[in-house]
């Protein structure tokens, strides 16, 4: 914008030069500016609503890890088999296996287990290198 002023001599020339500019390029730059501002509320749109379903997802397997280990011995795999099922994609779930593998160990309901690590097995190892890494 200096450039367009400095070969003017008067103000009424400089004034004449940034009305030509701002038509010239008004709309564009009210544009742009709307575009970015969307841009950016997108954007912390986006990752406020996905900090708060982590938090959620986390603050679910908190409660129910504390319920589940709450029941004593002979604890009921029913509410930790919904959260996976729930939750399957969500790395909280793969710790749920886990901790479902280990008190299927415990109770010695084997297959239960080899059940869960089987299906933690392809979230962990990508099959190709998994069988390169085998002797």
């Amino acid at each position: 914008m200096v450039d367009i002023i400095e070969g003017y001599e008067t103000e009424e020339q400089q004034v004449d030069a940034i009305k030509g500019y701002w038509k010239k390029y008004g709309n564009i730059l009210i544009i742009s500016a709307v575009i970015i501002l969307a841009a950016l509320w997108g954007w912390r749109f986006y990752h406020t609503s996905s900090a708060q379903s982590q938090e959620e997802v986390s603050q679910e397997y908190t409660d129910m890890m504390i319920k589940f280990e709450a029941q004593g011995k002979d604890k009921d795999f029913t509410a930790i088999k919904e959260f996976i099922s729930a939750h399957n994609d969500n790395n909280y779930a793969s710790l749920a296996r886990l901790s479902l593998t280990k008190e299927a160990i415990v109770q010695k309901d084997f297959k239960l287990a080899k059940k869960q690590l089987q299906q933690l097995r392809p979230s962990f190892f990508n099959e190709r290198s998994y069988r390169a890494k085998r002797f």
